[in-house]
Protein backbone atom coordinates (compact mmCIF):
# COMPACT_ATOMS: atom_id res chain seq x y z
CA UNK A 1 0.00 0.00 0.00
CA UNK A 2 1.30 3.91 -0.16
CA UNK A 3 1.43 6.04 2.14
CA UNK A 4 2.32 9.09 1.38
CA UNK A 5 5.35 9.42 -0.69
CA UNK A 6 6.65 6.60 1.00
CA UNK A 7 6.07 2.61 -0.04
CA UNK A 8 5.05 0.55 2.81
CA UNK A 9 4.16 -3.15 3.01
CA UNK A 10 2.07 -4.66 5.65
CA UNK A 11 3.34 -7.86 7.51
CA UNK A 12 1.03 -9.94 5.33
CA UNK A 13 2.14 -8.72 1.83
CA UNK A 14 5.89 -8.97 2.80
CA UNK A 15 5.86 -12.54 3.78
CA UNK A 16 3.68 -13.13 0.65
CA UNK A 17 6.41 -11.53 -1.40
CA UNK A 18 9.33 -13.45 0.13
CA UNK A 19 7.29 -16.64 0.76
CA UNK A 20 8.10 -16.82 4.36
CA UNK A 21 5.27 -16.87 7.16
CA UNK A 22 4.31 -13.99 8.95
CA UNK A 23 5.29 -15.80 12.13
CA UNK A 24 9.02 -15.52 10.97
CA UNK A 25 8.72 -11.71 10.49
CA UNK A 26 7.31 -11.42 14.12
CA UNK A 27 10.10 -13.74 15.51
CA UNK A 28 12.63 -11.33 13.86
CA UNK A 29 11.05 -8.35 15.22
CA UNK A 30 10.42 -9.96 18.63
CA UNK A 31 14.19 -10.88 18.69
CA UNK A 32 15.60 -7.36 17.56
CA UNK A 33 16.86 -9.24 14.04
CA UNK A 34 14.21 -7.35 11.74
CA UNK A 35 12.02 -5.25 12.90
CA UNK A 36 9.37 -2.74 10.93
CA UNK A 37 10.04 0.83 10.24
CA UNK A 38 6.55 1.74 10.89
CA UNK A 39 3.67 1.30 13.69
CA UNK A 40 0.51 2.40 12.99
CA UNK A 41 -2.61 3.66 15.09
CA UNK A 42 -3.31 1.80 18.07
CA UNK A 43 -3.66 -1.53 17.26
CA UNK A 44 0.07 -1.29 16.28
CA UNK A 45 -0.16 -2.32 12.56
CA UNK A 46 3.44 -3.24 11.55
CA UNK A 47 4.45 -1.46 8.38
CA UNK A 48 8.37 -2.47 6.52
CA UNK A 49 9.60 0.26 3.94
CA UNK A 50 10.90 0.06 0.50
CA UNK A 51 14.40 0.33 1.60
CA UNK A 52 13.99 -2.15 4.08
CA UNK A 53 13.88 -4.99 1.54
CA UNK A 54 17.55 -5.16 0.77
CA UNK A 55 18.05 -6.05 4.96
CA UNK A 56 16.09 -8.43 4.63
CA UNK A 57 17.20 -9.84 1.16
CA UNK A 58 20.36 -10.00 3.41
CA UNK A 59 18.98 -11.53 5.88
CA UNK A 60 17.38 -14.31 4.03
CA UNK A 61 20.72 -15.21 2.38
CA UNK A 62 22.78 -15.65 5.19
CA UNK A 63 20.23 -17.82 7.11
CA UNK A 64 20.28 -19.95 3.47
CA UNK A 65 23.98 -20.21 4.35
CA UNK A 66 23.35 -21.79 7.37
CA UNK A 67 23.75 -19.23 9.50
CA UNK A 68 22.41 -19.01 13.30
CA UNK A 69 20.24 -16.13 13.52
CA UNK A 70 22.28 -14.83 16.17
CA UNK A 71 24.95 -15.15 14.04
CA UNK A 72 23.10 -13.01 11.44
CA UNK A 73 22.03 -10.52 14.31
CA UNK A 74 25.95 -10.20 15.47
CA UNK A 75 26.89 -9.69 11.18
CA UNK A 76 24.17 -6.97 10.80
CA UNK A 77 24.93 -5.23 13.48
CA UNK A 78 28.82 -4.58 12.80
CA UNK A 79 27.66 -5.04 8.88
CA UNK A 80 30.79 -3.80 6.75
CA UNK A 81 32.49 -4.81 3.02
CA UNK A 82 35.56 -6.67 5.56
CA UNK A 83 33.37 -8.19 7.98
CA UNK A 84 30.86 -9.75 4.34
CA UNK A 85 33.84 -11.11 3.23
CA UNK A 86 35.37 -13.02 6.19
CA UNK A 87 31.84 -14.17 6.27
CA UNK A 88 31.49 -15.46 2.61
CA UNK A 89 34.69 -17.39 2.92
CA UNK A 90 33.81 -18.90 6.16
CA UNK A 91 30.54 -20.27 4.72
CA UNK A 92 32.46 -21.37 1.40
CA UNK A 93 34.43 -22.90 3.51
CA UNK A 94 31.66 -25.34 5.46
CA UNK A 95 29.54 -25.22 2.15
CA UNK A 96 32.40 -27.03 0.53
CA UNK A 97 33.20 -29.19 3.13
CA UNK A 98 28.95 -30.13 3.13
CA UNK A 99 29.63 -30.88 -0.60
CA UNK A 100 32.67 -33.17 0.28
CA UNK A 101 30.26 -35.30 3.28
CA UNK A 102 27.66 -35.57 0.48
CA UNK A 103 29.73 -36.87 -2.33
CA UNK A 104 31.24 -39.50 -0.32
CA UNK A 105 27.82 -40.43 1.17
CA UNK A 106 26.59 -40.42 -2.46
CA UNK A 107 29.49 -43.09 -3.23
CA UNK A 108 29.14 -44.80 -0.37
CA UNK A 109 25.83 -45.43 -1.41
CA UNK A 110 26.33 -46.57 -4.85
CA UNK A 111 29.40 -48.83 -3.82
CA UNK A 112 26.39 -50.63 -1.57
CA UNK A 113 23.80 -50.69 -4.46
CA UNK A 114 26.71 -52.33 -6.86
CA UNK A 115 27.72 -54.50 -4.06
CA UNK A 116 24.08 -55.97 -3.46
CA UNK A 117 23.04 -56.26 -7.28
CA UNK A 118 26.05 -58.31 -7.61
CA UNK A 119 25.28 -60.62 -5.17
CA UNK A 120 21.65 -60.37 -6.25
CA UNK A 121 22.40 -61.65 -9.64
CA UNK A 122 25.68 -63.75 -9.24
CA UNK A 123 25.42 -67.72 -9.85
CA UNK A 124 24.50 -69.12 -6.19
CA UNK A 125 26.31 -72.08 -4.49
CA UNK A 126 28.95 -72.83 -7.27
CA UNK A 127 32.14 -71.89 -8.18
CA UNK A 128 32.68 -68.45 -10.58
CA UNK A 129 35.83 -66.90 -11.99
CA UNK A 130 35.38 -63.09 -12.08
CA UNK A 131 37.01 -59.76 -11.95
CA UNK A 132 36.84 -58.52 -8.81
CA UNK A 133 38.18 -54.44 -8.51
CA UNK A 134 40.15 -53.89 -5.87
CA UNK A 135 38.99 -52.19 -2.39
CA UNK A 136 39.93 -50.00 0.79
CA UNK A 137 39.65 -51.36 4.04
CA UNK A 138 40.08 -51.11 7.81
CA UNK A 139 41.48 -54.68 9.02
CA UNK A 140 41.57 -55.70 12.56
CA UNK A 141 42.69 -58.77 14.42
CA UNK A 142 39.82 -61.26 15.46
CA UNK A 143 39.47 -61.15 18.84
CA UNK A 144 39.49 -64.69 20.18
CA UNK A 145 38.63 -65.42 23.71
CA UNK A 146 38.46 -69.20 25.42
CA UNK A 147 35.49 -67.80 27.59
CA UNK A 148 33.67 -66.35 24.16
CA UNK A 149 31.37 -67.31 21.65
CA UNK A 150 32.01 -67.34 18.22
CA UNK A 151 29.16 -64.85 17.75
CA UNK A 152 30.58 -63.19 21.05
CA UNK A 153 34.02 -62.83 19.45
CA UNK A 154 33.08 -61.75 16.21
CA UNK A 155 31.04 -59.03 17.85
CA UNK A 156 33.65 -57.69 19.95
CA UNK A 157 36.38 -58.00 16.98
CA UNK A 158 33.86 -55.69 14.61
CA UNK A 159 33.25 -53.55 17.81
CA UNK A 160 36.31 -52.58 17.84
CA UNK A 161 36.89 -51.60 14.12
CA UNK A 162 33.56 -49.61 14.39
CA UNK A 163 35.64 -47.07 16.37
CA UNK A 164 38.14 -46.81 14.00
CA UNK A 165 35.36 -45.30 11.34
CA UNK A 166 32.50 -42.84 10.98
CA UNK A 167 29.60 -45.63 9.95
CA UNK A 168 28.79 -43.60 6.98
CA UNK A 169 31.68 -44.83 5.29
CA UNK A 170 31.13 -48.44 5.53
CA UNK A 171 30.07 -50.36 2.56
CA UNK A 172 30.32 -53.83 3.93
CA UNK A 173 31.68 -56.39 6.22
CA UNK A 174 34.16 -59.42 6.10
CA UNK A 175 36.47 -62.08 7.41
CA UNK A 176 40.12 -63.54 6.09
CA UNK A 177 40.03 -67.22 6.49
CA UNK A 178 43.72 -68.89 6.37
CA UNK A 179 43.69 -70.84 2.98
CA UNK A 180 46.42 -73.01 4.79
CA UNK A 181 44.62 -73.68 7.54
CA UNK A 182 41.33 -74.53 5.86
CA UNK A 183 43.23 -76.88 3.30
CA UNK A 184 45.07 -79.07 6.53
CA UNK A 185 42.43 -78.42 8.57
CA UNK A 186 39.18 -78.33 7.42
CA UNK A 187 38.42 -75.91 9.93
CA UNK A 188 37.63 -72.44 8.86
CA UNK A 189 39.54 -70.15 11.08
CA UNK A 190 38.96 -66.56 11.05
CA UNK A 191 42.47 -64.60 11.22
CA UNK A 192 41.05 -61.33 11.00
CA UNK A 193 37.92 -59.05 10.46
CA UNK A 194 37.52 -56.01 7.97
CA UNK A 195 35.55 -53.13 6.83
CA UNK A 196 35.13 -52.49 3.10
CA UNK A 197 35.30 -48.18 2.97
CA UNK A 198 34.01 -45.76 0.22
CA UNK A 199 37.40 -43.78 0.69
CA UNK A 200 40.69 -43.99 0.07
CA UNK A 201 42.37 -45.98 3.13
CA UNK A 202 45.59 -47.30 4.32
CA UNK A 203 44.85 -51.08 3.57
CA UNK A 204 43.19 -52.46 0.68
CA UNK A 205 42.58 -55.73 -1.19
CA UNK A 206 43.48 -55.39 -4.34
CA UNK A 207 41.62 -56.64 -7.59
CA UNK A 208 41.94 -58.95 -10.57
CA UNK A 209 40.81 -62.69 -11.11
CA UNK A 210 39.37 -64.45 -8.19
CA UNK A 211 37.62 -67.95 -7.80
CA UNK A 212 34.42 -66.71 -5.95
CA UNK A 213 31.47 -68.82 -4.34
CA UNK A 214 28.25 -66.96 -3.76
CA UNK A 215 26.55 -69.05 -0.73
CA UNK A 216 23.17 -68.52 0.06
CA UNK A 217 22.00 -69.14 3.66
CA UNK A 218 22.59 -68.35 7.15
CA UNK A 219 25.81 -68.28 8.36
CA UNK A 220 26.23 -71.67 10.56
CA UNK A 221 25.87 -73.69 7.26
CA UNK A 222 29.32 -71.87 5.95
CA UNK A 223 31.61 -74.69 6.82
CA UNK A 224 29.36 -76.86 4.52
CA UNK A 225 29.89 -73.94 1.47
CA UNK A 226 33.78 -73.95 2.00
CA UNK A 227 33.72 -77.47 1.43
CA UNK A 228 32.09 -77.00 -1.57
CA UNK A 229 34.51 -74.29 -2.16
CA UNK A 230 37.56 -76.57 -1.89
CA UNK A 231 36.18 -78.65 -3.89
CA UNK A 232 35.56 -77.22 -6.57
CA UNK A 233 38.69 -75.28 -6.89
CA UNK A 234 40.57 -79.17 -6.63
CA UNK A 235 38.04 -80.48 -9.60
CA UNK A 236 39.07 -77.10 -11.59
CA UNK A 237 42.67 -77.44 -11.05
CA UNK A 238 42.68 -73.97 -10.32
CA UNK A 239 46.28 -72.40 -8.68
CA UNK A 240 45.32 -70.05 -5.85
CA UNK A 241 47.62 -67.74 -3.81
CA UNK A 242 46.86 -65.98 0.04
CA UNK A 243 43.87 -66.42 2.50
CA UNK A 244 40.17 -66.71 1.22
CA UNK A 245 37.77 -63.71 1.80
CA UNK A 246 34.87 -64.00 3.55
CA UNK A 247 31.96 -61.31 2.63
CA UNK A 248 28.70 -60.52 4.10
CA UNK A 249 26.95 -58.83 1.20
CA UNK A 250 22.91 -59.50 1.57
CA UNK A 251 22.62 -59.40 5.05
CA UNK A 252 19.67 -58.23 7.75
CA UNK A 253 19.59 -55.11 6.11
CA UNK A 254 18.58 -56.76 2.69
CA UNK A 255 17.30 -59.71 3.65
CA UNK A 256 13.90 -61.42 5.09
CA UNK A 257 15.58 -64.37 6.63
CA UNK A 258 18.50 -65.48 7.26
CA UNK A 259 18.12 -68.18 4.79
CA UNK A 260 18.81 -65.33 2.19
CA UNK A 261 22.07 -64.48 3.30
CA UNK A 262 24.54 -64.35 0.54
CA UNK A 263 28.14 -64.66 1.60
CA UNK A 264 30.86 -64.17 -0.99
CA UNK A 265 33.78 -66.57 -0.51
CA UNK A 266 37.25 -65.65 -2.73
CA UNK A 267 40.44 -66.07 -3.21
CA UNK A 268 42.91 -64.76 -5.76
CA UNK A 269 43.79 -66.83 -8.55
CA UNK A 270 47.51 -67.06 -9.56
CA UNK A 271 48.44 -65.77 -12.55
CA UNK A 272 48.32 -68.33 -15.42
CA UNK A 273 45.33 -69.85 -14.06
CA UNK A 274 42.53 -71.19 -16.23
CA UNK A 275 39.60 -69.74 -17.04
Amino acid sequence: MERGKERLYTTGELAKFYGVSKDTLFLYDRIGLFSPKHRKGSTGYRYYTFDQLQIFDTILTLRDLGLSLEEIKDYMETVSASTLLERVELEKTKLQERIETLELKKKTLEFLSDTVRTAVDAPKNELVVEEVGECSVIVGDFIRKESGSDDENWTDSYQALFTLMPPSLMCYSGSIVSWSHFRTSGEARISSVFIVISTEGRERIGGGRYASYYAVGPYDELDLHYRRFADEIGKKGLSVAGDIYEEYLITDLTAETKSDYVTRLRIRLDDGAPL
